[in-house]
């Protein structure tokens, strides 16, 4: 496992994702309630199963459940994660703000429904929100450690990726 991003190497290997393959059936509806980035992993491997192909978004469902938490309930900003993980305290700042009174009761509720026409993911964390659209500026590019999880949820692993409000809610789509 990576020391820097532990999370993400379950899912992001074929063998990772085809040993969780469902032995139950289809999922149709599910709503789900996730805090951690533990949780989050298990989470993002057993919905990528869910769709015809889940490498294509495996990599995205983490990385809008991942900001859900990091980013939304733990208000981690983008140049806090920049010297985080400069610094290597990526991982620790994560577990100390799960505790910490002010964001010990923040969830990202997770939505899935497929339809005959579609996938719709949605996910909503309980943080204030950001400014999203300079995400899908065509000029954004990113020259640090992160700023890519939008650009890959909606460039490469949905057919569509919409934020609503404050930006605290997003949706994303594939198409069937």
């Amino acid at each position: 496992r990576s020391t820097l991003f532990p999370y993400t190497t379950l899912f992001r290997s074929r063998t990772g994702l085809a040993s969780h393959k469902s032995g139950i059936g289809r999922l149709m509806v599910g709503q789900f309630e996730i805090r951690t980035m533990q949780e989050a992993e298990k989470l993002a491997t057993m919905l990528a199963n869910q769709y015809p192909d889940s490498d294509r978004v495996a990599t995205g469902i983490w990385e809008l459940l991942s900001n859900g938490i990091e980013h939304g309930n733990l208000e981690i900003n983008f140049s806090e994660k920049v010297e985080l993980i400069k610094n290597g305290r990526y991982i620790d700042e994560l577990e100390k703000r799960l505790q910490m009174l002010e964001y010990a009761e923040r969830v990202v509720q997770v939505d899935f429904k497929r339809t005959k026409g579609a996938i719709r993911l949605s996910v909503c964390d309980d943080g204030p929100g950001f400014d999203y659209s300079r995400y899908f500026d065509p000029s954004y590019s990113p020259d640090g450690p992160n700023g890519r999880g939008i650009m890959i949820a909606s460039k490469l692993s949905f057919d569509r990726v919409v934020y609503q409000g404050r930006g605290n809610i997003v949706d994303a789509i594939i198409n069937l």
